[in-house]
This record gives structure tokens, C-alpha cells and sequence, in this order.
């Protein structure tokens, strides 16, 4: 049986979702951020959650899941598209880097919550015209819609993006997960990358080189005990498969975390290494990716004509041991 209700998070408004299995939680005041992924049967929290609303507001990237709208950096606040320049907010400023997108601090709107024995769905969507902070910065009529369905141990992000204006824009989406993971080095983490983009050491932008890397440790798994990590890989066989897998002793499930051909690039953050998380963050474009002189195909850049969408998905399976 599923079930969808009403709750209060934090003092914020929120709505949960349940499973035999599982529970979830999304605040839509906070950019739809999905902060809660729950364990039933022992109450252990999957997702990193804050413990006072202070502490999340003191920095909401590294609880629950973020969506970033574009993802991650763009140099000196700018995008490049065609022959026009944005300029969005210096958010960044020790790096003078835009970062972390238009959407995940801002207010949005439940659509619907519904269940039945099968599933649990809950829709959330942000409209920018309604958002003077965006529409400053990106001046494009669009809408993200966000559908999370739970069945059982497996729950489905499907992200919509519409041109509602006059005019094509280029889009990037990513979502900045955040698990609770305490690495003891019992710990397996695997990653099907292909390739590691070298990163300015100052900005932390991509120089369009390759950096080298063992893939094979990746793809075969390795433990994060004492692993610093802020590095952004490349996948070209997204389309044939692209999954994050977890598997910690100090949790109660195995996590497999896949993303669909759209989510060819992945930053994996886990602070100075000690610090409990781990965040494998999957993104449609890299950082800085309009402004790249590389192939958009390789960035990930792509563009939405008016009255075009589309959809991209991405999965988190929960396998109990």
C-alpha cells in the first residue's frame, strides 16, 4: 500500500510519501528539494538531512537533493549563447563563479499527490515568469516540472522542461544528491565513467582537457574512506548504461542510482572525505558547458525551441540485504 500526506518539515510545508518500504519528503519552499529518503523498517535516513532550519539555510547543498537549473559553474557569471550573453548572479564570489542554478532556493507549487496500492506520486513545478530573481538573470519563459513516483524500494525523478517564450534557450539540469555515508573502508562506491575532465585548480572550471584516471577503479568499486573528492567525470556510454552504486555496511540497503542518455556527466563531492556523505550529482551539461569551445555533444549543451519540451529521468533502487 502507498500513501501520500500533508506534513511539516522543519516548520516548512512538505509533502511525504510512503511505502511499505520506504518514505520520502519534498519541500517545495526550497527549490522542490527532495530532503528526506527514509528506511521504514529501521527510521535510518538514506539522504543527508539537516537537523535545525538553521543548518540547512547555512548550506542547503549538502542536504537532501538540490535541483540545480543549470548545473553547477558558469566563469565570471556568464553564458554564452549565440550571439547573446547572460549574466547571472555572482554567487560564487571568491572564484567570481555563477554556481548551483536559478531554481533550488526558490518557492514551488504541488501540482498533485496521489497513491494507490502500486505507487505514490507527487508533482512540484516552478514557472520562471512568476521569478523577477530569474527572469532578471535568464529572461526565458520556461516551466520545470518535477514527477516523483515511489513503488515499493524504487523511486523515479522524471524532470520536464517546457519553452513557454518566443525564443530557444539552452538548458542544463542536475541534481545535487547528498547520502548519508559513513566511510569505513567496508564501503564500495562504483561509477560508470569513461572519462575525468582536468579542472582549473583556482575556479574549479574545466580547462576541455581529459585528466588521467583509473576507470577500472571506478567501474569495479573502491572504498571513499579518506577520499577528498570534488571531481567531474564524463560518461559516453550513458546511453547503455549509467549508474552510481553504494553499498556501506552502516546502511541498511545497497543504493543504485541511475540516470538516463541525457545525464552524460557526474560530479562526485565528498568534502574533505571524513565528513559522513558522499554526493554523486548527475548533470545533463558540464560545468560551464555553454561556454566551452568543444562540441555540444561533449558538453552536453542542448537547446529547447519555443513550445518544444522534454523529459529526462533519473531512478534511486533501494535493495535490502
Amino acid at each position: 500500500m502507498h500513501e501520500t500526506k500533508n506534513v511539516t518539515y522543519l516548520g516548512e510545508d512538505a509533502v511525504c510519501a510512503e511505502s511499505n518500504a520506504l518514505s520520502m519528503t519534498v519541500v517545495p519552499k526550497w527549490g522542490s528539494n527532495l530532503i528526506s529518503i527514509r528506511h521504514k523498517a529501521t527510521n535510518v535516513p538514506l539522504l543527508r538531512e539537516p537537523q535545525t532550519l538553521e543548518e540547512y539555510e547555512s548550506r542547503p547543498m549538502l542536504f537532501g537533493t538540490p535541483v540545480l537549473f543549470p548545473p553547477n559553474r558558469l566563469a565570471d557569471g556568464k553564458l554564452y549563447f549565440r550571439d547573446r550573453m547572460y549574466q547571472f548572479d555572482l554567487t560564487e564570489e571568491e572564484r567570481n563563479n555563477h554556481i548551483h542554478g536559478l531554481v533550488y532556493d526558490q518557492p514551488w507549487h504541488v501540482v498533485s499527490q496521489t497513491a494507490d496500492d502500486e505507487k505514490a506520486v507527487v508533482v512540484t513545478e516552478y514557472r520562471s515568469a512568476e521569478d523577477a530573481h530569474a527572469m532578471r538573470q535568464f529572461p526565458h519563459d520556461f516551466r520545470l516540472r518535477l514527477t516523483y513516483t515511489l513503488a515499493n524500494t524504487e523511486l523515479t525523478i522524471t524532470a520536464e522542461i517546457e519553452n513557454l517564450g518566443a525564443e530557444p534557450f539552452p538548458w542544463g539540469l542536475g541534481y545535487h544528491t547528498t547520502f548519508n555515508y559513513p566511510a569505513d573502508g567496508g564501503d564500495e562506491f562504483k561509477l560508470t565513467v569513461d572519462h575525468k575532465w582536468e579542472l582549473d585548480s583556482e575556479r574549479l572550471i574545466p580547462t576541455e582537457r581529459w585528466e588521467s584516471f583509473d576507470s577500472e577503479k571506478w567501474h569495479t568499486g573502491f572504498s571513499l574512506q579518506g577520499v577528498a573528492l570534488d571531481d567531474a567525470f564524463y560518461n559516453e556510454k550513458a546511453a547503455e548504461k549509467n549508474v552510481c552504486e553504494l553499498k556501506n555496511p552502516a546502511l541498511p540497503v545497497d543504493i543504485y542510482y541511475t540516470a538516463d542518455q541525457h545525464f552524460k556527466h557526474w560530479v562526485v563531492y565528498s568534502g574533505a572525505g571524513d565528513s559522513g556523505f558522499v554526493c554523486p550529482e548527475p548533470y545533463t551539461w558540464i560545468t560551464n558547458a555553454p561556454n566551452l569551445r568543444m562540441e555540444e555533444r561533449t558538453t552536453g549543451v542542448q537547446i529547447l525551441k519555443s513550445s518544444e519540451k522534454t523529459k529526462v529521468e533519473t531512478v534511486l533502487r533501494f535493495v535490502e540485504k
